[in-house]
């Protein structure tokens, strides 16, 4: 009998692991499911902050499943002592008020020159600093420095949750040289 009760426990779990590793993506063909209803900006459903930053209406189980966008509104950052007033994107819930920029990565203040450094860590795919509240229109300037080494891009992005797209790259072994390109709902063509 306990050997019994062994098996099935073991066959709960498995299925209880499957069950908890399915993913499901998102695309212009196929909505997410109501279980997992919004889309990522990656092509992925899922609950939570897949619903708050970058979600995609479109792709999603229904338009309302992801948070409204907060309100837009003027801004003029300089990233001066400014790294306590950055929220990592991991612990944002949806309230713009809380902070105008969010990152992913490791940030510190770079006080020689009155700045903020975005730092890759180890086995990452990088970084990003985004701004936790939509433009709509208007003018979007940085100045910003990139890494120098090959084989890093450092990019500036403007980036909607319908996949609208608008590059600006610069590869770390030419950096006399900006790639550009733009994409309009997720359709990738790099001749832009």
């Amino acid at each position: 009998m306990q050997l019994i009760t062994g098996v099935f426990c073991l066959i709960a779990t498995l299925i209880h692991f499957t069950a908890a590793t399915d993913v499901y993506y998102c695309n212009a063909t196929v909505s997410c499911p109501q279980e997992y209803p919004c889309c990522s900006e990656y092509g992925q459903c899922g609950t939570g902050e897949y619903c708050i930053v970058n979600c995609n209406p479109v792709f999603s189980y229904e338009f309302d499943a992801c948070l409204p966008d907060p309100v837009c509104e003027d801004i003029s950052t300089k990233f001066d002592n400014y790294t306590s007033k950055v929220v990592n994107i991991n612990n944002y819930l949806g309230n713009a008020s809380e902070a105008d920029w969010l990152y992913t990565g490791t940030i510190l203040d770079y006080d020689d020159e009155g700045s903020m450094i975005l730092g890759m860590p180890k086995n990452s795919g990088g970084t990003v600093l985004t701004s936790s509240r939509d433009i709509w229109y208007g003018k979007v300037s940085a100045r910003m420095k990139s890494s120098h080494l090959a084989g890093v891009v450092t990019a500036f992005i403007i980036f909607s949750g319908v996949e609208d797209e608008l590059d600006f790259e610069w590869v770390g072994a030419d950096l006399n040289t900006v790639q550009t390109n733009y994409y309009w709902q997720g359709l990738l063509d790099y001749h832009n």
